[in-house]
């Protein structure tokens, strides 16, 4: 289905899916569709997957997401903003008016959900679980970042 997309979309030239991702991949993929599902309460029903390529750093087919390689190498910020781009994709294909309001949406909901959890926090009350997972997504994604000499130098122990 990538070439559905268009010249005008997400063009990728050597396209390729990676059939065999690294459990750090998947990981990180789990983590994208948690954390966007938990800010946004809006349900990822897309398949994920990664792949390599020239172009751009996600695709969404309609029925699935790939998130280029390069950007499960990035740190948590950059890679939610291309996931939640292409999340706003589900909803239409092209880059017009309708586009950017889901995404502005989206964005907006996140800011929201974020910041409620910090007035939450600042004022004292606990937290509720979902609250505590969603504040330590990026955070071991940040784990997963690090190199395996930098967790041995830390911790004393290797990946």
């Amino acid at each position: 289905r990538l070439e559905q997309l268009g010249p005008k979309q997400h063009p990728v030239e050597d396209f390729e899916v990676v059939q065999k991702p690294s459990q750090e991949q998947i990981t990180k993929l789990a983590l994208l569709k948690a954390y966007f599902e938990l800010v946004s309460d809006v349900e990822v029903r897309n398949e994920l997957f990664v792949f390599t390529g020239q172009g751009a750093f996600g695709i969404n087919t309609g029925e699935s997401i790939g998130i280029h390689r390069e950007m499960l190498e990035v740190g948590f910020d950059e890679a939610i903003q291309t996931f939640t781009h292409e999340m706003a994709h589900n909803d239409t294909m092209d880059h017009g008016l309708y586009f950017v309001k889901m995404e502005e949406a989206l964005f907006t909901a996140t800011s929201d959900r974020l910041y409620a959890i910090a007035q939450k926090a600042m004022e004292g009350k606990p937290l509720t679980e979902m609250e505590k997972t969603l504040l330590s997504i990026e955070g071991r994604w940040d784990e997963l970042l690090k190199k395996p000499d930098q967790i041995e130098s830390e911790t004393g122990q290797t990946r």
